[in-house]
């Protein structure tokens, strides 16, 4: 089960990596890693975050950040709160990153 989670985040990582022409699939992208990280315990071993690497990078891009559609910004901060829980107690991100992600925690109350 771990290695399918594992395979599906690195593929939406490499996913991610590129621009999305259609807001449908970028949302059923984030979907799906929504989906794969509520399923992953708290600090996993170091082969899963590892495969997770790609897609920690994608997820504070600052076209998915700053993205002006409400339902995108809405599964990004969803996943970077399940990726947080997933790391905790260490800090996935710079505290540069965190500050961007922590603005838009904040703009979604």
């Amino acid at each position: 089960m771990a290695q399918n989670l594992e395979q599906q985040l690195k593929e939406v990582g490499s996913k991610l990596e590129t621009p999305h022409s259609s807001k449908d699939a970028l949302v059923k992208l984030l979907k799906q890693a929504a989906s794969c990280l509520s399923e992953l315990d708290q600090s996993p071993p170091a082969s899963t975050l590892e495969s997770m690497q790609p897609f920690l990078n994608a997820i504070v891009k600052p076209e998915l950040l700053k993205h002006q559609d409400r339902d995108v910004k809405l599964l990004v901060a969803t996943c970077i709160c399940e990726i947080t829980r997933i790391t905790a107690p260490e800090a996935p991100y710079s505290d540069e990153v965190l500050k961007d992600i922590f603005h838009l925690d904040c703009g979604h109350f």
